[in-house]
């Protein structure tokens, strides 16, 4: 039997810890998807209000290699436009997963920001 639409949707846990005076702050993302929990680790590399956040990205599905992510926020006709980059990622399927991955966290973003208008 299918399940409904809103128990499908993953769940999401951040976890963020400063450690000290680097700004290197480290964070454990877990996301609870498809039955099982899947852990993500990464350090904060750059923040640059309010154009750029870049950090790293750890996961079962990078086989326990860091690879990058980068996301930028560019002004564009009254709206803000975000660029989401993610590189070092095994060109695998759990690897290609993360596209998926990354469209459902954009589109949940998208549907927080347009209901606090």
């Amino acid at each position: 039997m299918d399940q409904p639409e809103e128990s499908r949707r993953p769940v999401v846990r951040c976890r963020a810890r400063d450690p000290g005076p680097s700004r290197r702050r480290l964070f454990y993302h877990a996301v609870k998807h498809e039955g099982r929990t899947w852990a993500h680790y990464g350090r904060f590399l750059q923040m640059e209000r309010p154009r750029l956040v870049e950090h790293t990205w750890v996961s079962e599905a990078t086989r326990g290699v860091e690879s990058m992510v980068s996301v930028t926020f560019q002004p564009r006709n009254g709206q803000t436009e975000l660029v989401l980059r993610h590189s070092g990622v095994p060109d695998d399927e759990m690897g290609r997963r993360h596209e998926e991955g990354w469209g459902w966290v954009l589109s949940m973003l998208a549907e927080r920001f347009k209901a606090n208008r």
